[in-house]
C-alpha cells in the first residue's frame, strides 16, 4: 500500500538517525530432489532487461522449494528486513528478495524516470523467474507478492502461469481510491473524537484521496502515524523494533540506505497515477495457478474486506485459499512467521497433494 510506503520514508529516516549516532523443520515434497544440498547465502547483481538489479538468495538446503518476494511500495524492499525475519523460513526453502528496478539496491539515480512504468516491473519480474529456475534447476517456483508487490505477482503469474507453483499474495491491493478512501474517513474520525483542531485543518487542506506525489503521502502517512498508529502496518512490532530490525542487514551501505529514501519518492511521483486507477478485479480477472491469499485482521492499509471482495471475484480453477491471520497487520509474514511457514509449506505442495 502506498501509504506504507509513506511510513516507511519516515522509518528510513529513522534508521538513517540510528546509522548515525550507532557508526523444527516442515516436510516438504513438492519439487523435484536435487542432490546439491548445500546452503546458500548470496547477494547478487543479475542482468535483467538491461540494468543490474540485485538478488538476495539464502536458504540452509539450496534443494529446497525457491520462493521469490514481489515486494510492496512501489519502492520499499524487504530485502533489508531479510536478516531480521526470514531465519523462521530458510529451514524449509530458498528465500529469494528482488529489488526492483528503481528500488533499494537496484536504484540507478542516473536511469530515466520514465522507465518506471508497471509492464516494465512485470517484464523484470519474468527475467528474475527465469534467472532463478537456471540457478537452481527448478521446473516451478513460489510467488509471494505483498502490498504493491501483488500487483505486480499477479500480472507475473497470469502472463505466465506455467512458472509458477503458486501464488502466495500478503495484503493484497485490490482497489486504490476504495482502500484510500477507507482510511481518510477512519483517521477523519479519529482526528474529529481527539478535538484536534490544527490536525483537523491539516487534513482538510489536504483533502481526500487520490494523492499523486509522496508529499501528499507523506502528509497522509505522519497523519496516519499520530491518530492510527503503526499497529496497521506492524501488529506485533513498534516503529522503532521495525527500524532497528533493518540495521541487521548486511546488503546495505548507508550511503544506499539514503539513496534509497530518495528512490522510494521517485516511485510514488512516477507510479501514482496507475496505482490511483488501479482495480485488481478488471486488471486480473483470473488466474490460472494456485493461489493463496493471506490477509492480516489488523491490516488497515488494505482492509479485508476489501481485498475478500476481490477475492470473492476471481476466477481460479486451480484453486484459491483466503487464509486470515489474527494476530497479524499489513506485514503478516513477519507477523506471524510460524503460522506464514504453513502457508509457504502449502504452497509448495503440487497440485495431486492439495486439500
Amino acid at each position: 500500500m502506498r501509504t506504507v510506503t509513506a511510513i516507511a520514508i519516515l522509518g528510513l529516516g529513522v534508521v538513517l538517525g540510528c546509522r548515525r549516532s550507532d557508526s523444527s523443520s516442515l516436510r516438504m515434497n513438492s519439487m523435484p530432489i536435487h542432490s546439491d544440498t548445500t546452503p546458500i547465502d548470496e547477494l547478487q547483481a543479475i542482468d535483467v532487461n538491461e540494468t543490474k538489479q540485485w538478488i538476495l538468495c539464502r536458504g540452509r538446503d539450496r534443494s529446497k522449494p525457491v520462493v521469490l518476494f514481489v515486494h510492496g511500495g512501489p519502492g520499499t524492499p524487504l530485502m533489508m528486513y531479510s536478516r531480521a525475519f526470514d531465519d523462521s523460513f530458510i529451514n524449509d526453502f530458498v528465500v529469494v528478495h528482488w529489488d526492483q528496478r528503481g528500488a533499494g539496491k537496484s536504484f540507478d539515480p542516473k536511469a530515466p524516470i520514465e522507465q518506471l512504468r508497471f509492464p516494465q516491473f512485470v517484464d523484470d519480474g519474468l527475467v528474475v523467474v527465469e534467472h532463478l529456475k537456471r540457478k537452481f534447476q527448478r521446473e516451478k517456483i513460489v510467488l509471494v507478492g505483498h502490498s504493491w508487490g501483488t500487483i505486480v505477482a499477479f500480472a507475473m503469474a497470469a502472463k505466465r502461469p506455467a512458472e509458477f507453483q503458486s501464488l502466495v499474495t500478503v495484503g493484497t491491493m485490490t482497489d486504490t481510491i476504495a482502500i484510500e478512501n477507507y482510511r481518510f474517513k477512519l483517521l477523519k474520525t479519529a482526528i474529529e473524537a481527539s478535538g484536534d483542531k490544527a490536525a483537523a485543518n491539516d487534513l482538510a487542506e489536504l483533502g481526500p484521496p487520490p494523492y499523486g506525489s509522496h508529499v501528499k503521502l507523506e502528509r497522509f502517512g505522519n497523519l496516519i502515524l499520530k491518530f492510527l498508529g503503526f499497529g496497521g502496518v506492524f501488529h506485533e512490532l513498534t516503529m522503532e523494533q521495525a527500524s532497528a530490525a533493518v540495521l541487521k542487514n548486511r546488503e546495505y551501505s548507508e550511503a544506499e540506505l539514503v539513496a534509497s529514501f530518495e528512490a522510494l519518492k521517485i516511485g510514488l511521483n512516477q507510479l501514482s497515477d496507475f496505482v490511483n486507477a488501479y482495480v485488481a478485479v478488471r486488471a486480473v480477472p483470473s488466474i490460472q495457478v494456485p493461489v493463496y491469499f493471506v490477509q492480516g485482521q489488523h491490516d488497515s492499509n488494505t482492509p479485508s474486506k476489501i481485498s475478500r471482495e476481490y477475492f470473492d471475484a476471481l476466477i481460479a480453477p486451480q484453486g484459491k485459499t483466503w487464509i486470515e491471520f489474527e494476530d497479524a497487520a499489513h506485514f503478516a509474514f513477519y507477523d506471524n512467521p510460524e503460522r506464514f511457514l504453513e502457508v509457504l509449506a502449502l504452497a509448495a505442495k503440487p497440485p495431486t497433494k492439495r486439500f
